[in-house]
């Protein structure tokens, strides 16, 4: 084996390493990101639970205060801390992050039963959880995408 073969090898190794490294950042980050996504669905789905028995709770306790006060504030707590645990997932640069945000804190900042009556507010959420949900899975599937785009329209000016 001459000199100019083995640099080669050895650069062709140096190479291989280096991609070999690269693939595998990206496989490690792909799997916290979709940790990640798994988790804030999760959350979202159980805020809009606990909405639904925070509601109940309400007509309940309009039945009967005393009774049910206990039932309430439980459920108050319990809505409460899956909404800051959102929020702690969401991205604070995005806009969509923060609409949801927006939309979430209306249920908690304005009468429950006006903003539950015909179910509006819940499917507006919703979907827009489904836009977010989806353009994070995007990202994980291809990460350089929303880079890609970025500097797409930078270049093109559109």
């Amino acid at each position: 084996m001459d000199l100019h073969t083995f640099v080669a090898f050895i650069a062709a190794i140096g190479v291989g390493t280096i991609i070999s490294a690269f693939i595998g950042h990206l496989v490690s980050v792909s799997n916290h990101r979709q940790a990640w996504i798994d988790a804030l669905r999760n959350d979202i789905a159980e805020f809009f639970k606990t909405l639904e028995a925070m509601r109940y709770a309400f007509i309940d306790y309009m039945q009967d205060s005393a009774k049910y006060e206990d039932k309430k504030r439980q459920t108050r707590i319990d809505l409460l801390f899956v909404y800051q645990r959102i929020r702690l997932r969401l991205n604070w640069t995005e806009d969509l992050h923060i609409e949801l945000d927006e939309r979430l804190s209306e249920f908690l900042n304005k009468p429950l039963l006006e903003t539950l009556e015909d179910g509006t507010k819940v499917t507006a959420a919703m979907d827009l959880s489904r836009v977010i949900l989806k353009r994070e899975w995007e990202v994980v599937k291809s990460p350089w995408k929303p880079y890609y785009q970025t500097a797409q329209k930078f270049l093109i000016g559109s």
